[in-house]
């Protein structure tokens, strides 16, 4: 959207969308998405139900212990 300024110069508006994750999600949609990975949802599928990027997605799952070494909780003693 253009819009004038006072000075009659144009000004374009940005979108009204927060860009902070955590401005995005409910601190319920952050316990959501941990426990369906953990219980076994794929990054993407959660990605899309939440309208949120995959990296977002690896963001919150890192902040919450699941980094690249961690992966899902028992997969370390399955892959022996």
């Amino acid at each position: 959207m253009t819009r004038l300024d006072d000075s009659h110069t144009a000004v374009v508006a940005g979108p009204t969308r927060p860009w902070q994750l955590y401005d995005r999600l409910t601190s319920e949609d952050i316990d959501t998405i941990v426990r369906a990975y953990a219980a076994g949802a794929i990054q993407k599928d959660l990605a899309a139900k939440f309208n949120i990027s995959v990296g977002s997605i690896r963001r919150i799952l890192r902040e919450h212990g699941y980094g690249r070494q961690g992966g899902r909780p028992g997969l370390d003693t399955v892959r022996r």
